[in-house]
């Protein structure tokens, strides 16, 4: 199955990685069911299809900015080197 996933509202400037925390990568994606976070592929390229990781945990988190909801393996999947070798999307409800 090919699941093709809209473009996130955030920034994915390569070149402003620097200034960027990891967290920040997980561009919020508005839902009126749960809300969610995506990370695009490093060098992200719309007219190639990428694999999808989801990430998901169960820390019973509520509101509507999961962010603080992140952990530590999102972190290791937002590493450059990570997301260079292995360019997927990482979806985090």
């Amino acid at each position: 199955m090919i699941l093709i996933l809209p473009t996130c509202g955030h920034a994915q400037d390569q070149n402003d990685r620097a200034s960027e925390s990891w967290g920040d990568l997980y561009g919020a994606l508005a839902s009126d069911k749960m809300p969610c976070r995506l990370m695009k592929p490093w060098e992200f390229n719309a007219k190639q299809n990428y694999p999808l990781i989801v990430s998901l945990h169960d820390s019973g988190g509520k509101g509507t900015d999961n962010k603080k909801q992140l952990k530590g393996w999102n972190r290791q999947l937002a590493e450059k080197q990570n997301r260079t070798e292995h360019p997927c999307y990482v979806l985090a409800p």
